[in-house]
């Protein structure tokens, strides 16, 4: 009888010992493993099942280009983007497996930008952005990793811990970006603008449409059909010249649509073509104002193409509008209301300079601002009219401030902007050369702000400036323009940068 409690005794603490590691690795797993701003956002898992009327898919031009939380503010429409840097066609078809499974959408849409790369093509990182985030024992995750890599990649991918295990020492915490793209469903907002020229007219190469694709095109369609999912196949725009791409890049993208057409013709497929076919599809991008750079959108033109395409999803496959439903609705409905908010963080954490950050602020704390917002300004130093130029102090001004700061001549300034209205600014013939402080209250924060101080023993002014909000402090001995953006309803920070005047494009330097 000792002998059986002996066995049992062992065969638990055995199952113990399991549970424990398992528990362990799984843990070290999640914690050593790199959340990267183009990868999935595992957020997406948190939501109930059967909430997501369409999920998009493709590479980054699709998750900067389409704003599902805007689909809803326009349309009503549920929507989820699941694009991720270089997402091959392969990886996009195993998702597509994986969200029919969890959320069965009336539609998918896919960008087919990666139609012209090899599926064996695909650098190994690019995997990891999609199978890091998704549950680890998927079984879509475990075939898009058996079928679309060699067999001696498959350990680090399996378990993302053997790849990331010389971090032991090094733990980072994971990129802002990724939360605030959770929080946009997968849309990511971009702020930098930059004038580009366009390609030249484009010359046609034969099979540009790789074999690879081809396949998983052909396994997709196959697969909406047999679960009676509808299919969309978009080509993104791509508005001009840029880095990644030479003219020839162009001339083999612009075919492959071509080739993408054809076969949306012969599998009876819907087929969008914003990149040949823009004018026609009613989409006009201004080049100046609509590029990140010129492979993909920034924030306003994503706005326009987003709102072109929820009218023809709305028309063309009658997707519901859900804002006046509750159930699963009611936590979209509550995503919502603050989106505005996280669009503008997601932009000022990309903002890397005075120029960007006003960009945003002329939208956001001016002409429609987002009311959840506090917005703080303070001047550590003094201004250099040759780095401050007229037309950079006129960008300031398009944010409400009134002060012309070309001409500023002081040691303080500040500013304070609650929900898009200016309550606080410098006069604008300055302090002279006296510190300066406001104080007070929006929403949950309490901020005390300040420009310059004296010095007791000499009675003189000197550079101190200081904002300092539920008695944290976000300013350093830096010299520059101060700048913190919080939510009044969270009390989270959105962004501190430090202005840099030293730089000639006035960088930003974010502090958080």
């Amino acid at each position: 009888m000792s002998g059986i409690k002996n066995v049992i005794t062992i065969i638990l603490r055995g199952a113990v010992f399991l549970t424990i590691l398992s528990v362990t690795i799984l843990t070290l797993n999640n914690a050593l493993k790199v959340r990267q701003d183009n990868g999935l956002p595992e957020e997406y898992y948190d939501y109930a099942k059967d909430t997501f009327d369409v999920v998009f898919l493709g590479t980054s031009v699709m998750m900067d280009a389409v704003q599902p939380m805007e689909l809803y503010r326009d349309y009503g429409i549920v929507g989820y983007n699941l694009a991720s840097g270089n997402q091959s066609m392969g990886m996009s078809y195993y998702l597509a497996k994986e969200v029919i499974e969890k959320d069965h959408p009336s539609l998918i849409v896919l960008d087919c930008s990666r139609s012209v790369r090899n599926e064996k093509d695909t650098y190994l990182p690019f995997m990891h952005y999609v199978t890091d985030c998704m549950p680890l024992l998927s079984r879509n995750r475990i075939r898009m990793i058996t079928e679309l890599r060699d067999r001696d990649e498959w350990k680090e991918l399996m378990l993302p811990l053997i790849a990331y295990h010389s971090r032991w020492n090094d733990f980072e915490r994971p990129s802002s970006h990724v939360g605030i793209r959770a929080a946009m469903y997968g849309g990511q907002g971009l702020v930098n603008t930059k004038s580009i020229d366009p390609f030249d007219e484009p010359s046609y190469v034969e099979d540009a449409m790789t074999d690879s694709a081809r396949i998983y095109l052909e396994k997709l369609v196959g697969l909406c059909r047999e679960t009676d999912t509808s299919l969309l196949l978009v080509s993104m725009p791509i508005p001009g010249q840029n880095r990644f791409f030479d003219q020839d890049g162009y001339n083999k993208r612009w075919s492959a649509t071509q080739d993408v057409a054809d076969f949306a013709r012969k599998n009876d497929v819907e087929y969008m073509n914003y990149l040949a076919d823009a004018e026609e599809l009613g989409l006009d991008l201004n080049l100046e104002t609509d590029c990140s750079d010129g492979e993909h959108l920034n924030r306003w033109g994503a706005e326009k193409l987003t709102r072109l395409l929820g009218r023809h999803l709305q028309e063309k496959y009658g997707l519901p509008d859900r804002r006046g439903e509750d159930g699963v609705y009611q936590r979209v409905r509550e995503d919502f209301a603050k989106y505005p908010a996280r669009r503008m963080q997601s932009c000022l954490q990309y903002a890397s300079s005075l120029h960007r950050i006003t960009d945003v602020l002329a939208v956001d704390a001016h002409d429609q601002p987002v009311e959840d917002v506090l917005v703080i300004f303070a001047l550590n130093g003094e201004i250099s009219p040759k780095r401050l130029s007229e037309e950079n102090a006129a960008r300031m001004q398009r944010c409400g401030i009134t002060a012309d700061l070309h001409a500023w001549e002081d040691h303080a300034w500040l500013a304070v902007i609650d929900g898009g209205k200016v309550v606080y600014q410098t006069a604008p013939e300055g302090t002279g050369g006296k510190p300066e402080t406001v104080e007070g209250d929006a929403g949950v924060l309490h901020y005390s702000v300040t420009s310059g101080r004296l010095n007791e023993e000499t009675g003189e002014f000197e550079d101190d400036a200081s904002i300092t909000v539920n008695r944290l402090g976000y300013t350093t001995s830096e010299k520059g323009i101060f700048f913190a953006a919080f939510d009044k309803t969270t009390g989270e920070l959105l962004d501190n940068s430090l202005i840099d005047m030293n730089t000639g494009n006035l960088e930003a330097v974010h502090l958080n």
